[in-house]
């Protein structure tokens, strides 16, 4: 998967039904800048103008507006802000963090 990845300069996604798309956290750990839909769990992940953009769907207006921002972006330091985010908030150790203390309070109760 990584070789798609890694001959982009940027990642799009246009689906207007997303929840919490998988392959935007692998963009972001391949240090592309995103452009993404506001739908679902997407602003969750892309900070509009710091490490992507967003777009309201449907808009074809807004759409090109995301093109024309990220394009003149600093594209190399998005990624790196990508790459840095992946490994500080998606990383196993701390997501099995999240879910052994979920069980630990649920054995307390």
């Amino acid at each position: 998967m990584n070789k798609y990845y890694s001959v982009a300069d940027i990642f799009v996604i246009t689906s207007h039904y997303e929840n919490f798309p998988i392959t935007v956290l692998e963009a972001m750990s391949c240090e592309l800048p995103i452009l993404a839909p506001r739908v679902g769990g997407i602003p969750l992940l892309v900070e509009n103008g710091i490490n992507g953009f967003l777009y309201e769907p449907g808009d074809i207006n807004s759409f090109i507006n995301g093109i024309d921002k990220i394009m003149s972006a600093d594209r190399k330091r998005i990624g790196e802000i990508n790459r840095e985010k992946i490994f500080k908030k998606y990383n196993w150790e701390r997501i099995s963090e999240i879910i052994r203390n979920f069980y630990y309070e649920i054995l307390k109760s």
